[in-house]
């Protein structure tokens, strides 16, 4: 089993994100905003930081999220089809 099926921090990780974008409104993030917000949070911190930073990356690679360069920024937001896959997950 990979990284990416063990203990699905896909799924935790997407739900990080949409709890982010409820909480602040905002449509976009960057790795720190969304670090601040995990362990601000979440008390479950099952995954360390690390495994959500590359679930981010993976998800950018999958098309679940758009990553878009803002200067030396690094955005993220939601695609179509992660705000699909979004929708199935609890925040």
């Amino acid at each position: 089993m990979t990284w990416w099926e063990h203990g699905s921090v896909k799924s935790f990780t997407m739900a990080v994100i949409k709890s982010y974008m409820a909480q602040t409104g905002r449509s976009v993030f960057t790795y720190r905003d969304l670090r601040i917000h995990y362990y601000k949070n979440f008390a479950d911190h099952s995954f360390d930081w690390h495994s959500v930073e590359r679930a981010i990356r993976r998800l950018a690679q999958e098309g679940q999220l758009v990553r878009l360069r803002a200067g030396r920024t690094v955005l993220f937001g939601l695609s179509d089809a992660g705000i699909s896959a979004a929708e199935g997950v609890t925040a």
